[in-house]
């Protein structure tokens, strides 16, 4: 996933250093450029005005305080008849030029850069060491573009902070956004929202608003639909009751038989349904009710022990410790009776159902749903969680809700479920894991 701040960030930083290297670059050879031509100018202004008296120049040496390297000029004069008037420095042999201007001399020793001045009665010419003047110049040069050398890192840092702050509103605008409740019709507020991202939030609140739109017509169909099948369904059934009273023949009752589980197929599916469309449109988060799990699983194993028990199987529970937690009693109630319907309806006759409830080894609230039947392959132990999706044999009653309305449900709650066969090869085993953080201790 690309991340705007950091492409921002290397954009804007190449494009900083490119121009902070161009700008350092452009500044040292202009200042480059600049010394030289002052130090051109500063040996005409010497020869324009050195004074030709034949005695020996005052030179400052290296070992003097006063001496600086840029000062040390090489002063020659000539007579109209090219004899030597002064010379600060006899022992460089640089020639007289016979023409005024600039030139570049090479001695045996180094370079000089020579400025010759001819005049009707003299010729004069001012050299210095090309090797000062390149040496100041680049001192120069270098002055003028470190500063701005070290802006650049300095302005990196500027940018990062700048950067930080722009995106930290679209941060907040984040937070505010996941912060909304998933049934939330309100649209996204456009206050302190950057101008650039307004159509964003526009384009998105009206997406908000045509999902929602759609949503709410789906969900009010399903329950409309449910609603509507069920009072023909509870007719038909009562129906296939009245003749039943009345019918004759043992095969007239088996057909009746048969048309009343499909009937009850068809009620329990409409339930399912209408129970489903409920908790799809309702994901507000539990209240702050206090219940106990484990009574809540007592009664569950309660209520269906007539079942189990006409279905020839042995249900044994063991509770422990109260599992404390703030829920919807009701809704834990179908969680906890969907798992234990669907083992009482696989496990097959004289199979056991084991139930445990209680604190786990790991700290956290624990409820096993252990059963004898036949489990549940690996490839399709997810799936067994989508919507109408089935993995037992069409023999068996079933809508393929009841796992997808448990899991719905838990969470909402903020519970695991887990499905798990069991390590003996035998049956399957439902786990709740509850977090500790969710529980309740203490009074």
């Amino acid at each position: 996933m690309r991340s705007l701040r950091r492409e921002a960030l290397l954009w804007l930083s190449g494009l900083l250093g490119v121009l902070g290297v161009a700008s350092a670059a452009s500044s040292y050879y202009l200042v480059q450029d600049e010394t030289n031509s002052f130090l051109d100018s500063q040996l005409r202004q010497i020869a324009y005005y050195v004074d030709d008296t034949p005695s020996v120049p005052v030179r400052p040496t290296p070992d003097d305080p006063l001496y600086e390297p840029e000062d040390d000029f090489l002063v020659q004069i000539w007579d109209v008849a090219g004899r030597s008037i002064l010379a600060s420095d006899p022992g460089v042999p640089i020639v007289r030029r016979t023409t005024t201007g600039f030139s570049n001399e090479t001695t045996p020793s180094e370079t000089w850069r020579t400025f010759t001045y001819v005049t009707p009665q003299r010729t004069v010419q001012i050299s210095q060491r090309l090797s000062v003047r390149e040496e100041l110049a680049r001192d120069s040069a270098l002055r003028s573009a470190l500063p701005v050398v070290v802006l650049i890192p300095l302005s990196w840092l500027l940018l990062g902070f700048v950067i930080d702050r722009v995106m930290r509103r679209l941060d907040r605008l984040a937070a505010v956004v996941g912060a909304r409740e998933a049934d939330s019709r309100e649209p996204i507020p456009l206050r302190d929202v950057p101008r650039e991202v307004v159509p964003l939030v526009r384009a998105m609140n009206d997406l908000l608003d045509r999902l929602g739109r759609a949503l709410e017509r789906q969900r009010r169909f399903v329950s409309d639909a449910a609603h509507e099948l069920r009072t023909p369904l509870a007719a038909l059934q009562l129906q296939i009751g009245n003749v039943r009273g009345v019918a004759k023949g043992r095969d007239l009752l088996s057909r009746l038989a048969d048309l009343e589980a499909g009937a009850r197929r068809a009620s329990n599916l409409v339930a399912q349904l209408l129970r489903l469309a409920r908790y799809d449109a309702d994901h507000r988060p539990a209240p702050a009710d206090v219940l106990d799990l484990t009574a809540l699983v007592e009664d569950c194993v309660r209520e269906i022990a007539p079942v189990a028990a006409a279905a020839g199987l042995a249900v044994a529970i063991k509770a422990g410790t109260a599992l404390r937690l703030r829920g919807v009693a009701s809704e834990l109630r179908i969680l906890i009776a969907n798992l234990l319907d669907n083992a009482v309806r696989y496990t097959p006759r004289g199979g056991t159902i084991e139930i445990e409830a209680g604190i786990g080894a790991d700290g956290n609230g624990l409820v096993e749903i252990r059963d004898s039947g036949p489990g549940i392959p690996e490839q399709l132990r997810d799936r067994v969680f989508e919507r109408f999706f089935r993995a037992s044999a069409p023999t068996i009653e079933g809508s393929g809700l009841g796992l997808a309305i448990a899991r719905s449900i838990a969470e909402h709650h903020g519970i695991a479920i887990v499905l798990e066969n069991r390590a003996c090869g035998i049956g399957l085993a439902a786990r709740l894991s509850v977090p500790a953080s969710v529980l309740i201790h203490g009074p």
